[in-house]
């Protein structure tokens, strides 16, 4: 990275999932989804590149727990969203104390929507029998992560846009060693690019079923004790693992919008 991390890392320091400018991919939808508002049921879905495979839980006219499964849901053209749709079906199999028999029934029952508005919120739609069903989804969160570690390398990957020097506009990418720490809700994540010259990045951290997200965020560049850039941002799809960290992020500094991804392979001795 730059001393003015890439060219204004401001300007350009969010990060874009995409394999390439070419290439449109979907947010990953793989969580276990419910309605806020109904507890009892929900919703596991299960994405693999454009494929989703969801199974639902729910209670059937006599009370008793119930399966259906949409093992291959596939995209629509949607101009408003992500759409997959599949056809549902019925499960029954032998009694899970008993001996395996390999001839389970699959009855197919009717066809399955997920209409995805965020990466976060969806509506579900089914079909099942002569009875039809349509309820808001969301990710539901049973547990929190935590970003906490060191992350070498660490990249930004971003488009600036709408830039007072248009000069100033197109893509920018670069690479550092990053620390992450928590206190309470706010999260730091501090990116050294050489002896002299580091970008900080701290806000409000959310957890929103596997991902996480960081809101309210403000960043700044310094090389050595002045500061060279500063803004605000917002981190979307936070993706916490054992190996890595990656986020979508968006924002601004003086003059540029910014757009991309952020992220980092964790250090191995953390």
């Amino acid at each position: 990275m730059t001393l003015r991390f890439v060219r204004r890392l401001a300007a350009v320091f969010a990060l874009s999932f995409a394999a390439s400018a070419s290439t449109i991919h979907s947010p990953d939808f793989t969580d276990m989804w419910w309605n806020a508002a109904e507890s009892g049921w929900g919703i596991n879905i299960v994405q693999q590149n454009n494929t989703i495979f969801a199974t639902w839980f729910v209670y059937g006219p006599d009370g008793k727990p119930k399966w259906y499964v949409a093992s291959g849901m596939l995209p629509e053209s949607s101009p408003t969203g992500f759409v997959f749709q599949g056809d549902l079906y019925e499960t029954n199999g032998p009694w899970f104390g008993g001996p395996f028999t390999p001839a389970p029934t699959n009855q197919s029952v009717g066809t399955a929507r997920l209409s995805f508005s965020s990466a976060s919120t969806a509506t579900l739609t089914y079909n099942a029998g002569t009875t039809s069903v349509s309820k808001s989804i969301t990710r539901y969160t049973f547990q929190n992560t935590t970003p906490v570690g060191l992350y070498y390398p660490a990249g930004i990957s971003i488009i600036a846009s709408g830039c007072s020097n248009s000069s100033s506009n197109g893509a920018r990418y670069a690479l550092g060693l990053m620390t992450a720490t928590v206190n309470g809700s706010l999260v730091t994540f501090r990116v050294t690019i050489n002896d002299s010259t580091s970008c900080t990045f701290a806000g409000t951290l959310v957890q929103d079923g596997r991902f996480a997200s960081v809101s309210a965020g403000t960043w700044s560049c310094t090389a050595g004790s002045t500061v060279t850039n500063g803004g605000n941002f917002t981190l979307g799809m936070l993706d916490i693992q054992i190996q890595h960290l990656t986020a979508t992020i968006t924002g601004n500094d003086q003059s540029c919008a910014i757009t991309g991804r952020f992220g980092g392979l964790r250090d191995v001795v953390n």
